[in-house]
């Protein structure tokens, strides 16, 4: 008999895991997820016209590249969408360990990034539907440039994410402290990132900065990403206790 009950919870504890696995593990791979989707849909469209470019160059850009900037822009819509879920999971992370405002800070500063994002997916459709309907250069330009102006916005946000995660993790010791220090790094530079307002060169909008600060974003998130789904989950322990027993 005694064999059989250790048996039957042995599959509690495996069904237990897989559970587990599938939500709140899940959400936390959220954020692998949401860098794959981006990266992607980076090689697809590649770099956007510049400000500065002649503006028959920028019609030209949206005319010739439609079908990439669709697929592109599904694929930065679903890697929003993936940010939000992983944000629940990290928000929920940094609560149970005591964070509470932290955790509210990050949570509002992620929706603030997936909404600007969401404002740049709807600058670039209009500015390709805007060229497909025959519409106003003028109009494509001014699309064009508010969409680089949001890739500048969008620094200020991701540094309250970065930032009050960094925070969370140095009072609460939830995330290794060398994570906390680079975080609370990388939040600055993201900070400087909502500066880069040059005409042009490295600190334009449309320059090298803001590509470092991008590709920044997305380590960070893996590399959070990783930390959450290690993290021993609070539904194991039920189980794990019982087995042991």
């Amino acid at each position: 008999m005694r064999p059989r009950v250790t048996r039957k919870i042995g599959a509690d504890v495996e069904h237990g895991a897989m559970t587990n696995w599938s939500w709140e593990r899940l959400a936390a791979a959220a954020g692998i997820g949401t860098v794959v989707l981006f990266i992607v849909g980076f090689i697809v469209v590649g770099d956007g016209p510049d400000i500065d470019e002649p503006l028959h160059e920028i019609v030209t850009y949206y005319d010739d590249k439609r079908g990439n900037l669709v697929v592109a822009a599904i694929l930065f819509g679903l890697g929003a969408v993936m940010l939000m879920w992983f944000l629940g999971a990290l928000a929920t992370t940094l609560r149970e360990v005591g964070q509470a405002a932290l955790s509210a800070t990050a949570f509002a500063g992620g929706l603030l990034v997936a909404g600007v994002l969401f404002v740049i997916l709807i600058s670039v459709a209009g500015a390709m539907l805007t060229t497909q309907e025959g519409g106003s250069a003028g109009a494509i330009q001014a699309l064009n440039e508010l969409s680089w102006s949001c890739q500048v916005v969008i620094s200020w946000p991701v540094a309250v994410v970065v930032g009050a995660t960094a925070a969370a993790a140095a009072r609460s010791l939830v995330f290794p402290r060398w994570y906390a220090l680079g975080s609370g790094v990388a939040t600055v530079l993201f900070l400087l990132g909502g500066t880069t307002w040059a005409k042009d060169g490295f600190w334009a909008p449309d320059g090298p900065y803001g590509t470092i600060t991008f590709l920044l974003f997305l380590v960070w998130l893996a590399l959070t990403s990783v930390l959450l789904m290690r993290r021993p989950q609070a539904a194991d322990a039920p189980l794990a206790a019982r087995a042991a027993t």
